[in-house]
């Protein structure tokens, strides 16, 4: 792979004054669900200057880091570093659409990024590397590596507005003819890379319709192109996510765009542990203990430090002391992205 990567990563801080009398305005306005505006949606670990220094460490060969706020650039970061593009919401989004507090929407938008690769990695701000990857783990021969073993789409306790974020998302997906695409790339939809989720493809494949692929959320390999494809068949769905303000029931999220290109066949499967692993985070410190002991073996090229609703307030600063111990560890030197 020769054609340049960028890394795109959305990142909030909650401690930004302005952003949160903004929020604060905009919450009176909008009327956002309580799921939109859950403390776990933007509780600050204070862990962001060691993402810079694992993409430092592991990922030396990306061509450019976009990060995408709206907020002010963390106070160590290193604006002057040639790598470093610093974009705003509004470089990106409808002037109608701001301020937006919605990363379903955000995400929408990211083609729009100024510069922005072909091809590029998008992380959340939870998402690390953990272990070395070059180019070929997210991209090979221009193709974006994907995970398409099969699953039924359920509603997650804890979790609703995702899960109906996913039923939405597939059912704008399946108003395409899977069927037919599905039957001229039989070598990625029924490869055994998919394990058990290749008889939820076989079962898809004889009812016409999608019923779910796994999202690992882990750091994910787009195209700007597939994202422009994806606004011409589906502009209507995205251009009402985008908007939402606060985050919605009825939003399409990141997978309709993977799903526009396994819809096409134009991708390579891998398993759904290929890139690394989820880390639903909780009090009772179980995922913290096997993160912070998977960390210094690099067990995973990617590891996702999801904060949930099963992280109480009372447990919060104990597993952020965990995590930042183990990430000190393994990130003890600060990178060039750092003042």
């Amino acid at each position: 792979m020769k054609d340049p990567i960028d890394f795109v990563v959305l990142w909030i801080d909650e401690n930004d004054s302005t952003w949160s009398q903004t929020r604060a305005t905009a919450m009176r306005k909008f009327k956002p669900e309580s799921a939109a505006i859950a403390p776990e949606r933007f509780r600050d670990w204070e862990n962001f200057h060691y993402w810079f220094r694992a993409v430092e460490k592991f990922a030396p060969w990306c061509r450019y880091i976009h990060l995408v706020t709206d907020c002010q650039p963390p106070s160590w970061l290193n604006l002057s570093h040639p790598k470093i593009r610093f974009v705003r919401h509004e470089e990106i989004m409808p002037a109608d659409a701001l301020p937006s507090f919605n990363a379903p929407a955000i995400e929408s938008c990211i083609r729009n990024i100024p510069d922005l690769s072909e091809h590029f990695v998008y992380f959340n701000d939870d998402i690390f590397l953990t272990s070395p990857v070059c180019k070929e783990d997210f991209f090979q021969a221009g193709k974006p590596v994907l995970c398409s073993s099969g699953t039924f789409v359920r509603e997650y306790p804890g979790a609703v507005m995702f899960s109906h974020q996913q039923f939405s998302t597939l059912g704008t997906v399946n108003s395409l003819d899977w069927t037919s695409w599905m039957w001229r790339h039989p070598s990625r939809w029924f490869s055994h890379k998919n394990g058990i989720g290749l008889i939820h493809n076989i079962h898809s494949f004889q009812q016409g319709f999608l019923s779910g692929v796994a999202h690992p959320h882990l750091a994910t390999p787009m195209r700007k192109s597939t994202h422009e494809m994806a606004w011409q068949w589906m502009e209507d769905r995205l251009a009402k996510t985008v908007s939402h303000h606060f985050r919605h029931h009825d939003d399409v999220f990141q997978q309709l765009f993977t799903l526009t290109d396994m819809y096409r066949g134009d991708f390579v499967p891998c398993s759904r542990s290929h890139l690394g692993r989820f880390f639903l985070l909780d009090s009772q410190d179980q995922s913290v203990d096997e993160f912070c002991a998977s960390l210094p073996l690099h067990r995973y090229r990617c590891s996702c430090l999801n904060d949930s609703h099963l992280v109480k307030r009372e447990g919060f600063q104990t597993c952020k002391h965990k995590i930042l111990g183990a990430l000190g560890s393994e990130f003890p030197d600060k990178s060039s992205f750092e003042l």
